[in-house]
């Protein structure tokens, strides 16, 4: 046989002789999962080699669980941590970064979505505490266990459906994380918000990312544009454009973030230069409980008193009752406007209201409640708190009635009507500014007035609309129309407390005149990459 015949018949010999043991190293893994295999793939010689493979495996297998349980919940750990306290709202410019890790996993496995479903769990219940905490406890089983387990639980099924439809959207449309990932997430926040009415009979505009940016005037200035959802925008894509420069290792998706932040900081820093807002009416808060003949001696001459929430402890009755009558004598002894929470019956039916009491016109009607709190003011599900029958009689107020204060215009709200951006855009005409007055005194975390407080700063934000808040328990001063916040003294307050003039902003807003036009585009853009997609397959 010649040379080169030898030759290659000894490479093909060596060959066959590779593929033979490396075929019997993957079988002999066999008696390490099935008992019964035969003593035939035991062979000592290859023990060793099949017990490090199976090793290594097993390493890799298990270190692939911990990754794809890990990235999801670690983003809900950093999100929950957001919504502290400021200077934490600087953690939601880099929490949904695992997210995004997450998503761009190559196979989505029951590991990925279970993390992703705990670390909603996660948030929300941190998040969320409030409503087990509301009745002064913070035991782990108190009275509110129930409806905060259940609304956190709940809640978090969100997160595994946005991580199953962000990886069909990601498969759909070959674009990065720094545009993705926006469209992504204020489509999951819309989302979860209407998918309220669900949970608490109501929509949940609560745990918002742009709402962790309240404190940086300068980034919430675009919510004059598309609402909190702009914030929501500005603060994902620079999530998406750090995962992007990590993955692909370079510069150029930094620089695409640097550009959206710099573009959101130059416009807040132009609508703050802006210079239309002029002096209003003059505002004095109220210590509670009112008693109209007592205070008249202590009210300093302002235009407008504002009291907190249910301030007033007598029921008013229409058509006209004596209390309304005390509250008319009030009005023309102090010659203000008189802005006071109290509870209104009418026939059957009980309102969380406020009245508003002119010196020289007198009564002139109520605010009612528009959106009522969950488990305080109503009951979603009665079952969880069957012994709790005292303040499941709320009505929620359907009318958005705008009011005289002086020479301009005022529209009210209460407590937890601040959470929603729709309520404000229902006002007409556009009142010059709003009076909110507040109960927070039930929250011990101190998270719902820190969280209320932040919501109304883009609430006038969005609307350029100035807000006065008189608060038992929470945050009481002026918010003005660009966010800033002017803090009255710490409770309690004794006598009056002035707050100084009201600053007016009548400017149009798009997020006022358009709505939620920035989620429904978002979601519209999802739901067409989505049919694309799956009608290709």
């Amino acid at each position: 046989m010649p040379e080169h015949e030898k030759s290659a018949a000894k490479q093909g010999s060596a060959r066959r002789v590779s593929t033979t043991n490396e075929g019997m190293t993957i079988s002999s893994l066999s008696p390490l999962f099935d008992e019964n295999a035969s003593a035939s793939h035991s062979n000592t010689e290859l023990a060793p080699t099949s017990l490090n493979t199976s090793a290594r495996r097993i390493r890799t297998i298990a270190g692939q669980v911990s990754i794809e349980l890990f990235l999801p919940i670690l983003s809900g750990a950093l999100l929950a941590l957001c919504f502290m306290p400021p200077p934490a709202g600087i953690l939601a410019w880099v929490a949904l970064v695992p997210f995004a890790a997450a998503i761009s996993r190559a196979r989505g496995t029951a590991e990925l979505y279970l993390g992703t479903y705990l670390g909603g769990v996660l948030f929300h219940l941190h998040t969320l505490d409030v409503i087990r905490t509301r009745l002064g406890g913070c035991g782990v089983f108190e009275s509110r266990t129930a409806e905060w387990l259940l609304h956190g639980c709940i809640a978090a099924l969100v997160w595994p459906l946005t991580l199953y439809l962000a990886r069909q959207f990601a498969r759909g449309v070959q674009i990065g994380m720094s545009i993705g990932l926006p469209v992504i997430w204020i489509s999951s926040e819309f989302l979860r918000q209407e998918l309220g009415w669900i949970v608490t009979w109501s929509p949940f505009p609560w745990l918002q990312l742009g709402t962790t940016q309240a404190s940086y005037l300068h980034m919430i200035q675009v919510a004059d544009l598309g609402g909190v959802w702009a914030v929501v925008g500005v603060v994902a894509a620079v999530n998406g454009a750090l995962f992007d420069a990590m993955a692909s290792r370079r510069l150029k998706p930094l620089v695409i973030g640097l550009v959206v932040v710099a573009a959101a900081w130059l416009y807040g820093e132009f609508r703050l230069r802006e210079t239309a807002i002029q002096q209003g009416p003059s505002v004095a808060l109220m210590p509670d409980p009112i008693q109209p003949a007592a205070v008249v001696q202590q009210i300093p001459k302002v235009d407008v008193l504002l009291w907190t929430e249910t301030a007033y402890r007598e029921t008013i009755d229409e058509p006209m009752s004596e209390n309304t009558k005390a509250l008319e004598a009030c009005a023309q002894s102090t010659h203000s406007t008189l802005i006071v929470g109290c509870y209104r019956r009418q026939t059957n039916l009980r309102y969380n209201s406020a009245a508003i009491v002119d010196p020289k016109a007198g009564y002139l009607g109520c605010y009612d409640k528009c959106f009522l709190v969950p488990w305080s003011e109503f009951t979603p599900w009665s079952w969880t708190s069957p012994s709790e029958n005292d303040t499941r009689n709320l009505t929620p107020g359907t009318t958005r009635p705008v009011f005289a204060a002086g020479k301009f215009t005022c529209g009210v709200s209460i407590c937890y009507d601040a959470c929603f951006d729709r309520l404000y855009r229902g006002f007409s005409p556009k009142p010059d500014f709003f009076a909110a007055c507040s109960r927070e005194t039930a929250d011990i975390t101190g998270y719902a007035a820190r969280a209320i407080l932040d919501m109304t700063r883009l609430r006038a934000v969005e609307n350029r609309r100035a807000f006065v808040r008189n608060v038992d328990g929470g945050f009481s001063g002026v918010v003005s129309s660009t966010g800033e916040f002017t803090a009255a003294p710490d409770r309690p307050w004794g006598a009056p407390v002035s707050v100084g003039r009201i600053p007016i902003d009548r400017r149009a807003t798009l997020a006022a005149l358009a709505g939620n036009w920035l989620p429904i585009s978002c979601c519209l853009v999802v739901v067409v990459v989505l049919v694309r997609s799956w009608r290709r397959i």
